[in-house]
C-alpha cells in the first residue's frame, strides 16, 4: 500500500492503528486512488460500501 500510494510505511501503520482522525485529506486521497487502481470500487448505495470492480 505504501508503494502504490506514495506514502511511507510509518504513515500507513499509523492510519491502520487508529490514527485516521489525524489523517490529511491528501493522504486519504492517495490511499483511495491506490485502492481504486487495484480494482476496489467505493460506492454509496444507501449505505457506504466497498466492492471489487467487475471486469468489462
Amino acid at each position: 500500500m505504501a508503494t502504490e500510494s506514495g506514502l511511507v510505511v510509518s504513515t500507513i501503520k499509523r492510519l491502520e492503528n487508529g490514527g485516521m482522525s489525524k489523517a490529511s485529506v491528501e493522504n486519504i486521497d492517495k490511499i483511495s486512488d491506490a485502492l481504486a487502481a487495484a480494482g476496489i470500487e467505493f460506492f454509496n448505495g444507501g449505505e457506504p460500501g466497498v466492492r471489487l470492480r467487475r471486469k468489462a
